[in-house]
């Protein structure tokens, strides 16, 4: 687990409104306060679909998610705070790590308030790993793509 300091909380608000590498994340959970709080669970009820095939995966992907977290914060006072739960997709997971994805979790949490913006990296793992490979590689990549993003 890394935490990444956001010197630029706007380049990072850019990245998550335009930046493909966010559009495909599965977002959790969204807690934004502004004038009122909302809080968003990224949970999927898959019975609210006509049909299965409807259904894609366990969580909303941000590019569904990200217009009405924009149309919330757009104007001129900026958001209290807001805080993004991702989880990365569990199809591009097994790629990454080399490990069956069912026996893990990569998280992603950003982080703002009006004194600090952040990235926090998380794996949450289904059996007790031998080691720590596993989150170390997803802590590198996530540095990669933050880096290659200029953020952090």
């Amino acid at each position: 687990m890394i935490y990444i300091t956001v010197e630029q909380t706007k380049t990072l608000i850019e990245g998550l409104l335009s930046e493909p590498f966010f559009d495909g994340l599965e977002m959790v959970r969204l807690e934004l306060m502004t004038a009122v709080t909302r809080t968003v669970d990224g949970k999927i009820h898959g019975e609210f679909y006509d049909s299965q095939e409807e259904v894609r995966g366990e969580y909303i992907r941000w590019r569904e998610e990200k217009p009405n977290f924009f149309q919330a914060i757009r104007g001129k006072v900026l958001p209290l705070s807001f805080k993004i739960v991702f989880r990365y997709p569990k199809e591009e997971s097994e790629k990454l790590i080399g490990r069956a994805a069912e026996l893990c979790s990569l998280y992603l949490n950003i982080s703002y308030d009006r004194k600090n913006t952040g990235i926090t990296t998380g794996v949450a793992q289904n059996i007790f790993p031998p080691d720590q490979t596993v989150g170390q590689e997803w802590d590198r990549f996530v540095q990669e793509v933050m880096h290659r993003l200029d953020i952090g």
